[in-house]
This record gives structure tokens, sequence and C-alpha cells, in this order.
């Protein structure tokens, strides 16, 4: 059987608990595919595979019927469970586009190679997304995701080479 792993599995959403008696959870979603949880999708519950039975949007929170939840009790025991995906279903994006989960600890060197840090969290912002870099500074480099300032990404490697463009540094 297989069990998810994080190298080749990546996390789609958290249940924050029980929907009703028949065995639906709450779940915020942390995947912008819109199929991602249709009926017959199929999901990580922790360890275990299951198929999605029914799903509906109430609010902002996601509701889910898994095939491997059948009543309240064992919803509820699920809270703070992570529902994960096989990598293979993530889909491709377009050259110059990345999935957060493959920004997330990537390191970053600048243009001259000097390291700068690893990026620790992704601010998305109305026009691009910004990046947090952390490194052995105690101050965060805010790195802006345009063309101007980052100049590659290597996904194979782990690594982002950026322009430190006048301000963005002290």
């Amino acid at each position: 059987m297989e069990t998810p792993d994080n190298n080749n599995h990546i996390d789609v959403g958290i249940v924050h608990g029980a929907y009703g008696l028949k065995g639906f959870i709450r779940v915020e979603s942390l995947s912008d595919v819109p199929e991602r949880f249709e009926i017959g999708s199929k999901v990580f519950l922790g360890n275990l595979l299951s198929v999605v039975e029914n799903f509906f949007w109430q609010k902002n929170s996601l509701v889910l019927k898994l095939d491997s939840i059948n009543d309240r009790d064992e919803a509820i025991s699920c809270k703070g469970s992570i529902l994960r995906v096989g990598i293979e279903q993530v889909g491709f994006l377009p050259d110059g586009q990345y999935y957060h989960f493959q920004i997330l600890g990537m390191d970053v060197k600048s243009e001259s190679g000097d390291p700068l840090g690893e990026i620790s969290e992704i601010l998305t912002t109305g026009t691009n997304d910004v990046y947090i870099v952390k490194g052995l500074d105690p101050k965060e480099l805010l790195i802006p995701a345009i063309p101007e300032v980052v100049l590659s990404v290597d996904v194979d490697s782990n690594l982002m080479t950026v322009r430190l463009l006048d301000g963005l540094i002290n």
C-alpha cells in the first residue's frame, strides 16, 4: 500500500473538524486547482488513501465526504489531519511559473554568487508574490517575484538566483 511522504506528495488541505452526522469533514483547501476535490478524486488522509464521495463549499470552507470516514466520531478524530496528493496529480505549469511548494525552502543566492538564505515564506500580493528569505542575518530579505529581480529558478538544484536592486538590502 502506498503511503505519502514529503518528497512525493504535497499538502492540499487541513481538516478543521466534522460537519453533520454522516462523516463529512470541514477542510481548509491549500490548493488553487478547482477540480482537486471533485467526486472520484483520490487524496491521502494521513496515511490512508481515500476517495472523495461528495463535496461542496460552505462560505469559505470546503466540506468533503471521503469513503474512509463513515460517521461524525470518525470525522471528529480527523481534526488537524493533512490531506495530500501525489506529486504526479499536481499538473504542469507554463515555463517560468512555479507552485509555492517548489519555492518554499529554496536556497537563494545573489547574481554574484553570494548566499542570501532560504525562502521561508511567500506573501501573495495583488500584483506579484514576495519571497521572504531568512539567512544568517536576523533581518529578513524581501524578494519581489518579478523578472527584474528573480533571474533564475532551478527546481532540480533547489536554487534561485536574484539581482538585488537598490532598496532590497541595507
